[in-house]
C-alpha cells in the first residue's frame, strides 16, 4: 500500500513539473494573441486617416494609422489589448480627430500586418517608436499617451521615462505577474513567467498627468490592480471606475470625456 502511495504521488509530482513546464514554455501563446492585418483605416468611417510604417530600432516596421492633427498641440497614441485591433477603436479615433488631436494607433510587433514576433521588450520597442514617430509632428509634451490592458505597460513605461503630456490606463495592472498568480494561485507563477510588465515598479517615474479607469466587473483584470496602481501614483491623478463594465465592454465616450479634460498640474 505504502509504496502505491508513493507512486501515486511520483505521478502528481511529475504531472505538475509538466504543466509548469507548459505554462513556461507557452507562455508568450498565453500572452500575445496576434490578429490579421485589416483594411485601410477608409474602410472603418476614417478616411482621413491613413496606413502608415513606423520603424523600430531593431529594424522592424510596424503599421500604424495616423490622423494629422488640425492643432499643434494636442496628440494621442493609443496601445491597445492582447487580443485587439485597431478597427474596433474606429469611432473612438474619431471623436479625437474631429476634436483637433493628432491621432496614431500602433499594430504592435506580430501583429496586423506588423514585421517580427510579440515579446515584452518587443513591445516596449514598438512603443518607444510609436513616440519617436509622432514627436515628428508635435512636441512630446502634446502627447497623451493611452494604453488598454496590456497596452498600460506600455504607455507606464513610455511616460515613465519620457515628457509625455498626460497618461490613459485602461483596465491596467501592477504587473502581468501579479495578475497570473492570482489566477493560477497553485503555480509558481512568479517563477515561470519571463514576460512581466512590472508597471507598479514604473508608475512612481510618471509625473504627467494620470487617468485610469476600470471596469467594477472586470475578472481578467481585477479593479483591485487598477487602485493599486493608482495608489502608488504621483498627483495629478484620477480613478475612474466604470460600474457596469468589465473587461471587454467599456463607456468609451466617458473615457474620451475625461482623457480631453486631464487633471490639472
Amino acid at each position: 500500500m505504502k509504496g502505491v502511495i508513493v507512486k501515486l504521488l511520483l505521478v502528481a509530482v511529475a504531472l505538475y513539473g509538466l504543466v509548469c513546464l507548459a505554462m513556461f514554455a507557452g507562455q508568450k501563446r498565453f500572452l500575445f494573441h496576434p490578429t490579421p492585418a485589416t483594411a485601410k483605416p477608409a474602410a472603418y468611417g476614417l478616411a482621413d486617416f491613413r496606413r502608415v510604417t513606423i520603424p523600430t530600432s531593431d529594424g522592424l516596421k510596424l503599421v500604424g494609422w495616423l490622423h494629422e492633427g488640425a492643432a499643434p498641440d494636442r496628440a494621442l497614441i493609443y496601445f491597445y489589448g492582447n487580443a485587439d485591433a485597431l478597427p474596433p477603436y474606429a469611432p473612438f479615433f474619431r471623436r479625437f480627430a474631429d476634436a483637433g488631436y493628432a491621432v496614431l494607433g500602433v499594430n504592435y510587433r506580430g501583429y496586423a500586418g506588423s514585421d517580427g514576433e510579440p515579446s515584452e521588450e518587443g513591445f516596449y520597442r514598438d512603443g518607444e517608436a510609436a513616440l519617436r514617430f509622432m514627436a515628428e509632428r508635435v512636441p512630446v509634451g502634446a502627447i497623451t499617451v493611452m494604453g488598454r490592458s496590456i497596452g498600460s505597460g506600455v504607455a507606464v513605461k513610455l511616460a515613465a521615462e519620457n515628457p509625455v503630456g498626460a497618461v490613459v490606463l485602461i483596465s491596467p495592472y501592477t504587473s502581468i505577474t501579479n495578475v497570473a498568480a492570482k489566477a493560477f494561485w497553485w503555480l509558481p507563477v512568479r517563477l515561470l513567467l519571463t514576460h512581466r510588465f512590472p508597471s507598479i515598479e514604473r508608475i512612481g517615474a510618471v509625473r504627467a498627468p494620470l487617468l485610469i479607469v476600470h471596469g467594477a466587473r472586470d475578472t481578467l483584470i481585477p479593479p483591485s490592480e487598477g487602485e493599486a496602481l493608482f495608489a502608488a501614483a504621483n498627483e495629478p491623478k484620477r480613478l475612474e471606475i466604470q460600474h457596469d463594465a468589465d473587461h471587454i465592454a467599456l463607456d468609451f465616450d466617458r473615457i474620451f470625456e475625461l482623457a480631453t479634460a486631464p487633471p490639472a498640474r
